[in-house]
């Protein structure tokens, strides 16, 4: 709910500007689905339709709203992943990451640099006609 909440305090100002920019941050979860992920993928999901929405009721003020939807990132929630792989399986982490980068056609994590510089662009004026899209950064994945 914070997106939703977020969004509701900010488009009125937008408004009044005549412009804004929103960028949801959903994943391929929201796409695909994740097994025992029932609530991560149903959250992501409705960030989508959340999206679609709002990009409709801020076209008229100039306002956009896009989601990125990346695969595995290289952050702190990743790590945790990892983490509790290894504690379950016993491997080696260095082995499970290599697992989760080969999940990808890619074979990599995608990095968080990669996001925040597609998320620049589509806050700046060479982005104003993109709305109402989800752009996934998935190394190829379809999972």
């Amino acid at each position: 709910s914070g997106t939703f909440r977020m969004i509701r305090a900010a488009m009125p100002h937008m408004k009044a500007a005549g412009w804004g920019r929103i960028v949801n941050m959903a994943s391929v979860a929201a796409h695909a689905g994740m097994a025992d992920n029932a609530a991560y993928c149903a959250s992501k999901a409705g960030l989508l339709g959340l999206g679609r929405c709002v990009s409709l009721e801020g076209a008229a003020h100039g306002i956009t709203c896009v989601s990125i939807s990346p695969t595995w990132v290289e952050t702190e929630m990743l790590k945790r992943f990892i983490d509790a792989d290894v504690s379950a399986s016993g491997r080696a982490r260095d082995d499970v990451r290599a697992e989760y980068a080969a999940s990808n056609p890619q074979h990599q994590l995608v990095q968080p640099e990669e996001i925040a510089e597609l998320a620049a662009f589509l806050v700046g004026d060479g982005a104003r006609a993109i709305t109402m899209e989800d752009i996934q950064v998935n190394a190829g994945s379809l999972w």
